[in-house]
């Protein structure tokens, strides 16, 4: 497969010049492996710790990493043998040298757990997602990539189909093997209910008691699963904006599952002709401009503004002593209500943008403009 170079790729090389041991954890098939091997680093050794014959190699890891002590070692699915932390921490302590590792996996939970434990002060991690839009939108149409979502075996598929045959081998293996690996004895029939029902809220408040209700579980359980689908990467929330200003807000986080490719197998939208017909296209073109900002600059904080009277604010951006309002439309005549001028208002926002589907940017109002995504996330990195 073509490789296309991810962004994460120069955090990496960089880190690896300050601190003994990366760690790049993210969704299976999201492209972690591809990565590593193709940053042109000659003396990495790389482990498969679900193959065999990697293990085997592996027998005696404190000797394994001494023999190797000049290599840059690579670590895949390192949640698989969680012991082997100890044998890392003490080669990293006993060489006192920088890019010694690298730690891949798909389980955050397992593998963050294990390594604050053992590699405390000796670890960055790194959060890696399928393709985001600057990496590959010289390859593929942004209508494609809305369709397809991120992954790389989806997006690259030579045709639609093809692509909807890989999400569902995907969807299938995650339900009937990682997720059991992830959290043992969860009830991998419910979980997948309620990541089905799910996608039929993508982009809205959770409303826990509702799901509850509606899949015969109780509260604590659905949450639960909720809490385990997030930590697999396969959900993503905005935390609701909670400053006290006088106004009822909502209170409830909104959810997004992590890849649009996903949400519309699951709905049964097998093309982007239908995808334009159906009532969640806006919610994943918001989706979708949320995960790449998010990703892309995860020092800011953010979250959403809603009032009870309907005044709302798809995304907040805060951070370097400023506040930033974001409407995202799926349209290239994007028309915003008087509610997200009052909500601008209501929280002092310094500047507000529309991103939506237009070709350059415009200014609406005095600090108020709109824009697409690619404008947009330049903008970002000046701002």
């Amino acid at each position: 497969m073509l490789y296309i170079p991810r962004i994460q790729s120069i955090k990496v090389l960089d880190l690896l010049q300050k601190i003994p041991c990366i760690g790049l954890i993210g969704p299976r098939q999201c492209g972690k492996s591809t990565l590593v091997k193709n940053l042109g680093i000659k003396e990495l050794i790389y482990l498969d710790l679900e193959s065999r014959e990697d293990l085997a190699k592996i027998g005696d890891p404190g000797m394994f990493f001494m023999n190797n002590s000049s290599h840059l070692i690579c670590l895949d699915e390192v949640q698989r043998l969680p012991d082997i932390f100890i044998d890392v921490k003490a080669k990293v302590d006993k060489t006192d040298q920088n890019g010694q590792f690298i730690l891949l996996g798909s389980a955050s939970p397992a593998l963050l757990k294990q390594s604050s434990e053992s590699l405390a002060g000796r670890v960055i991690f790194l959060n890696l997602s399928g393709f985001l839009w600057p990496e590959i939108k010289n390859d593929t149409t942004f209508n494609q990539y809305l369709f397809r979502g991120g992954f790389p075996r989806s997006i690259l598929a030579t045709d639609d189909a093809t692509s909807q045959l890989w999400l569902e081998s995907y969807i299938r293996t995650f339900f009937e093997r990682d997720l059991l690996d992830l959290s043992p004895g969860i009830s991998q029939h419910q979980v997948s209910r309620l990541f089905s029902m799910l996608a039929h809220v993508h982009g809205q408040e959770l409303n826990v008691l509702k799901l509850s209700k509606s899949l015969e579980l109780a509260y604590n359980t659905i949450k639960k699963y909720i809490d385990t689908l997030i930590a697999s990467f396969q959900l993503f929330i905005v935390p609701a904006y909670t400053a006290n200003h006088g106004k009822r807000l909502v209170k409830s986080p909104k959810l997004y599952l992590s890849d649009t490719g996903i949400l519309h197998y699951l709905l049964g939208i097998d093309s982007y002709t239908r995808l334009l017909a159906h009532p969640v296209y806006g919610f994943s073109f918001e989706g979708l401009i949320i995960q790449n900002i998010m990703a892309l600059y995860p020092m800011f904080r953010y979250s959403f503004y809603k009032t009870s009277h309907g005044e709302e604010i798809d995304l907040i951006l805060e951070g370097k002593g400023k506040r930033m309002a974001i409407e995202i439309k799926a349209t290239n005549t994007p028309v915003v209500n008087k509610g997200f001028y009052k909500a601008q208002e209501d929280i002092k926002c310094d500047e507000a943008w529309v991103i939506a589907l237009v070709p350059n940017r415009a200014q609406l109002k005095e600090n108020v403009f709109q824009t697409n995504l690619d404008d947009f996330l330049d903008y970002l990195s000046i701002w």
